[in-house]
């Protein structure tokens, strides 16, 4: 089986206040793999957001098909700074 990954989110357009949620979905890879993520860019940081992390980990825990999806929340302050 290969591997393929899919990073799926919530919105492509945001406003403050509003929550993003980004799902992640793998299939082909061995249950108990770490995936790590990281929201970057010119300028972004952890005070763009009320809620969230910048980075994190999950540990991959495929159902019987081999597949598993995690899903990250983000909520963008309401701080009305661009």
């Amino acid at each position: 089986m290969s591997i393929t990954y899919s990073i799926l989110p919530s919105l492509l357009t945001l406003n403050e206040g509003q929550t993003l949620q980004t799902m992640f979905h793998v299939t082909g890879v061995a249950r108990g793999t770490v995936l790590y993520w990281a929201i970057g860019g010119t300028g972004i940081t952890a005070r763009d957001f009320s809620a969230g992390a910048l980075s994190g980990q999950f540990t991959v825990n495929p159902n019987a098909g081999g597949s598993a999806m995690v899903t990250i929340a983000n909520t963008l302050a309401n701080d009305l700074t661009s």
